[in-house]
């Protein structure tokens, strides 16, 4: 489909196009069969457009309505496209224009429309000589391809961003016809590929590189794969203790990342997956990719070994080895590795697992034990609620705050949570808390707030709450500055 809008048909061809196209009559004639040239025009429309030359002279119809000895604008656009294909184009002008287009590096709202303009210009003149000028046009669309992959968008317009992606997506269509009509180089092609995955942005852009990507052959892909092996060895070898600069880590980690993919689509053997991983010495997570691979193959003993072996212990590979203990029967060694991990880095992941692995041998009330031990001698009582909270040990926080005397804002939070986590269970805690608020600490703020998320709680849960409160009411009416408060909460 090519698009033309009238205005640019007519300012290309000038008030004399009728007399030029015919004049012209011999030369489109050879780019057709039996005489006629057929090709779908418009902006706003499509019109089906039919072109005929015979005997020196042009005779057009077209859907638009007009007569044919009219030669609509929509018939001149069919004859002018099929003298530009007639002849090559000029790829020094083709080149010109095309990096006119990437000449800008940030698109937002007010400069997207001429962008666009001129981009769907340049994309339109190479699709019309890209069935039969590939060789010429395929430059072109590379470097416009690049360009436009490097153009960084910034704006919340979805109508502009929905053009931006249909100039990607024109650019993705029109290289892959081009390669197709005449088969690039593949290893040239190939390395171009990776080099352009490697190099783009971490920006919003309106290419999908990806896309093309899937239309390479295999010949094509191999070569892009070769390429991204020999990026991944011209980094500088680094040492565990070595701190990269953060463009290089991140170059390193999508050179990783890409090569993995390939690796990953090329359907490997176990023992090449293994192969693949280990040969980056520099990725500290390479024992628990291998780790995963082996296990995906039922290779357990493998994986245990590797894992027992490795120095250091890859990050999560203390969890990767615990579910492998579980997983051979090996529970206490299990319940140990998690136990360690909780104590290391308490956290609500390492606490259910050590919690899993202790079932099977009767050690969770031992195990919560030992955890809450660790817990409670971390010293800092806010630091000790909050994780009790992560944990879902939602009681022995609330416990926790009430014996730390923490702030009345902490408490009424906890109260929140334990009304939405526990439901009905949270009712009785809650009740208890605002006598202990009264009882303890005189606080009658706070024994408001916890009655307002008593009362919310009771109307979630469909229980009637004013038998309670009355009953509450009734034991401390003669505490003047506690009633003054629950009129201010709204009780």
């Amino acid at each position: 489909m090519l698009w033309f809008r009238e205005d640019d048909v007519v300012a290309r061809a000038g008030a004399e196009v009728v007399a030029q196209a015919a004049e012209f009559a011999d030369a489109v004639s050879v780019m057709v069969s039996a005489g006629e040239i057929v090709s779908n025009v418009g902006y706003d429309d499509d019109f089906d457009v039919r072109v005929t030359g015979a005997n020196g002279r042009l005779v057009g119809e077209c859907s638009c309505g007009k007569r044919p000895e009219e030669f609509c604008v929509h018939c001149v656009a069919a004859v002018l496209m099929a003298l530009d294909v007639a002849s090559p184009p000029d790829p020094e002008e083709l080149m010109r224009r095309v990096e006119a287009v990437g000449s800008r590096r940030k698109l937002s709202g007010a400069n997207y429309e001429p962008w666009a303009t001129a981009a769907f210009h340049v994309i339109n003149d190479l699709d019309i000589s890209s069935e039969y000028h590939p060789a010429l046009v395929r430059p072109a669309y590379q470097r416009l391809m690049w360009q436009v992959a490097h153009t960084s968008v910034y704006f919340d317009s979805h109508e502009a961003y929905d053009t931006l992606l249909d100039v990607g997506e024109r650019i993705v269509e029109g290289l892959a016809r081009a390669c197709e009509n005449e088969p690039a180089d593949p290893r040239e092609l190939g390395r171009w590929t990776a080099d352009l995955l490697v190099s783009l942005p971490d920006v919003q852009t309106p290419i999908h590189v990806h896309e093309f990507y899937e239309t390479l052959d295999d010949a094509t892909r191999s070569a892009y794969g070769e390429r991204l092996a020999e990026l991944q060895r011209a980094l500088p070898v680094i040492s565990a203790d070595y701190d990269e600069p953060m463009s290089q880590a991140e170059r390193r980690e999508r050179i990783r990342r890409l090569r993995e993919e390939y690796t990953l689509s090329c359907e490997p053997s176990t023992d090449e997956l293994v192969a693949f991983y280990a040969e980056d010495v520099t990725d500290p997570m390479r024992d628990v990719s291998i780790a995963k691979a082996l296990q995906s193959a039922g290779r357990l003993a493998e994986v245990i070994d590797r894992l027992e072996c490795a120095d250091p212990q890859p990050p999560g590979g203390d969890a990767v080895l615990a579910k492998l203990y579980s997983a051979t029967g090996r529970h206490q060694e299990a319940a140990r590795l998690w136990l360690t991990a909780f104590l290391r880095y308490p956290s609500r992941y390492s606490y259910n697992g050590l919690l899993a692995a202790a079932a099977p041998i009767d050690a969770v009330e031992y195990a919560k034990l030992r955890a809450f031990e660790h817990v409670a001698g971390l010293g800092d009582a806010h630091k000790i609620v909050w994780l009790l909270v992560e944990l879902d040990e939602l009681e022995r926080a609330w416990t926790a705050a009430w014996k730390s005397s923490l702030s009345a804002d902490v408490v009424a939070r906890l109260a929140e949570i334990l009304a939405e986590r526990r439901g009905p269970d949270a009712v009785p805690l809650l009740a208890h808390g605002a006598r202990t608020a009264i009882d303890q600490r005189s606080d009658y703020p706070l024994a408001a707030r916890l009655l307002v998320t008593l009362r919310q709680l009771h109307q979630r849960i469909g229980q009637n709450f004013t038998p309670g409160f009355a009953h509450f009411t009734a034991s401390y009416d003669h505490r003047e500055e506690l009633m003054r408060a629950l009129r201010r909460a709204g009780l």
